[in-house]
């Protein structure tokens, strides 16, 4: 058993480490497996895991010029993001990326199905560039960071590890950041506590707090696309949600997330700093990617430290059936462009 992004997979390969992958010399039979270390080994991922080869991989660029409106696309709703109680959150360095697992009682409306939350994380670059480290681009366009709020469908599935492996079983918010001028308080409850959590293994309890401040303003303006994990075992199973509108964080704020992490455990001989764990865009083959707004319509960029609307009243785990969801399957609208892999195995 072995996590990805905060989430469990329970097989791998024996002998399999995905993060980092120096090839061992005192040992030739070591396997040469794949790795998050910048884009050392990606092409090789569909070796260990065949869906990593699949025709619906992501991320994805998003051409905006070849998107298709869709007026049916329902604006996003949070459900219960800003419910946290007094419960400290949980946040990890799991040697790829920092992760913080939510409350179930968490989810998002205005999809097909009732979505839980599972957790978030982040995905960034190496400080040489603010304008590299997002896993998804626009127009050609990458950002510093990225952003993924997981959610698993409830509705269909009793928990997020019978759901993964579904073509319908995930949904992913996707937010990408810039540099801004000021600090972001709102990611600052995040970036803050990096130094406690600096190499592979280490977590921390941190103070709960607001998880709808993450999001940009605008939670009407999206891309709608069917797609994958990012990361090996590259299940297509995820219906993603990519914001158009970006959050900004200062510069001492994505240096941090930058330059601060360890892929490596603590007194490790040979320390890996964790850097570049973004996937490079794949292919769009032949799938369709909506867009909830027509091209040309006034969309800003704002940094994530306004005050938003909440929804603390709603609990993901009581709202009505399809209360707040669209009543058009608007995932199977795109999902007939998708080629089915129903083993998704992880047996290489």
């Amino acid at each position: 058993m072995f996590s990805l992004c905060g989430l469990t997979i329970n097989y791998a390969p024996p002998g399999l480490t995905l993060y980092p992958n120096p090839p061992n010399p005192q040992n030739p039979h070591t396997p040469h497996t794949p790795s998050l270390a910048g884009h050392m080994g990606q092409p090789q991922w569909s070796e260990f895991f065949p869906d990593c080869g699949g025709s619906g991989q992501s991320p994805i660029n998003v051409d905006a010029a070849q998107s298709k409106y869709e007026p049916r696309l329902a604006t996003i709703r949070p459900l219960g993001y800003s419910q946290h109680g007094n419960e400290p959150f949980t946040l990890s360095n799991n040697g790829h990326t920092v992760t913080m697992p939510l409350p179930s009682w968490m989810g998002v409306a205005g999809l097909p199905w009732q979505f839980s939350a599972v957790q978030l994380h982040l995905h960034w670059g190496n400080g040489a560039s603010v304008t590299t480290g997002s896993e998804h681009t626009i127009n050609g366009r990458s950002t510093a960071a990225e952003l993924h709020i997981v959610h698993y469908n409830s509705e269909l599935y009793e928990n997020v590890s019978m759901a993964m492996t579904k073509r319908d079983g995930l949904a992913v918010l996707g937010i990408l950041m810039e540099v801004g001028e000021e600090t972001n308080q709102a990611y600052a409850n995040i970036i803050n506590y990096l130094n406690r959590i600096r190499h592979a293994g280490q977590r921390v309890s941190i103070p709960a707090f607001d998880i709808q401040t993450l999001l940009p303003s605008d939670l009407h303006s999206y891309y709608r696309y069917n797609g994958s994990l990012t990361t090996p075992p590259c299940y297509q199973s995820v219906l993603w949600t990519v914001f158009s509108e970006t959050v900004k964080l200062s510069m001492p704020q994505l240096m941090k997330l930058d330059t601060l992490l360890y892929a490596s455990e603590e007194g490790a001989s040979q320390p890996s700093v964790l850097q570049d764990n973004y996937r490079a865009t794949q292919p769009i083959n032949q799938r369709v990617v909506l867009a909830s707004f027509q091209r040309g319509q006034y969309r800003r960029t704002i940094a994530a430290r306004h005050t938003l609307p909440h929804h603390s009243h709603i609990r993901a785990k009581t709202y009505p059936h399809h209360s707040g969801y669209t009543t058009t399957p608007l995932y199977h609208t795109i999902a007939t462009t998708l080629p089915h892999h129903s083993n998704h195995s992880t047996t290489p």
